[in-house]
């Protein structure tokens, strides 16, 4: 697949209502590259039913979703052999689950497997950045992928920008007073992605629940409002940050 124009790298095609229709439109908005994410066999089984080649299927046992547990791990090599996923995600470390070594335990898991095969991550972090900065560094220093739905400081990109590991931003940012100072900084290091997360709604200005597919365009359009970094640069750069950590 070439990709050419904007990238959602994080949705969730599953979860939406009229998931081919709503392709369609962000197609039509300019969209041509999308990572959808599975986070148990069910979504996954609907990942499969999509065939488009724009789209990307992820897999993983989510920090808070210990329900899905080891036996979704112990599908994903075969998952990877069949290409039925490109990638392992959304995998991390979330400090409002309480069982820190249950999480810790299967990131590892996971990521011993994505090492295994040289394919991405998505990455899912709340409140523990630098811990999965360091259990990264310190197991798997070589892992490519992204953090999903960032909204941090300027600090943890810059520990970050030691490892192969990008940030995808999503419409919550808006608010970060610090949006122009991570958006700058994300396009210097290469390290820009965007992204949805559709369904999920992170900003009332942009409803993911209908339609949220579209919205990407604009999402990048009022970042460049807010930041006065031309839209053609940050189209630029979330393509080159998504060809060298997510796609192949």
């Amino acid at each position: 697949m070439a990709y050419n124009g904007w990238i959602d790298s994080h949705c969730h095609l599953c979860t939406l209502e009229d998931p081919m229709h709503e392709l369609e439109l962000a197609e039509q908005a300019g969209v041509d590259g999308f990572v959808t994410i599975a986070l148990n066999r069910k979504e996954l089984a609907f990942s499969e039913e999509i065939l488009n080649p724009s789209v990307l299927a992820f897999a993983g046992v989510h920090p808070s979703y210990s329900k899905t547990q080891n036996r979704f791990i112990q599908e994903l090599p075969e998952l990877i052999d069949s290409h039925i996923i490109e990638g392992i995600g959304e995998i991390g470390l979330d400090k409002r689950n309480r069982d820190i070594i249950w999480q810790r335990d299967i990131l590892l898991e996971q990521l011993d497997i994505a090492e295994q095969y040289n394919i991405p991550v998505s990455m899912h972090c709340v409140k523990m950045y630098y811990e999965l900065y360091k259990l990264i560094k310190d197991n798997f220093p070589c892992i490519r992928g992204a953090i999903h739905g960032f909204n941090g400081s300027v600090e943890i990109i810059e520990e970050f920008s030691k490892l192969d590991i990008a940030f995808g931003i999503n419409p919550g940012i808006l608010a970060n007073p610090n949006l122009s100072d991570i958006v700058n900084l994300l396009i210097e290091r290469n390290k820009l992605l965007l992204e949805t997360d559709a369904p999920n709604t992170h900003n009332s200005n942009f409803a993911m629940k209908t339609e949220g597919l579209k919205l990407l365009p604009k999402f990048a359009t009022e970042i460049s409002s807010q930041t006065g970094v031309e839209l053609s640069k940050i189209k630029e750069a979330q393509l080159n940050s998504f060809k060298e950590f997510i796609a192949f």
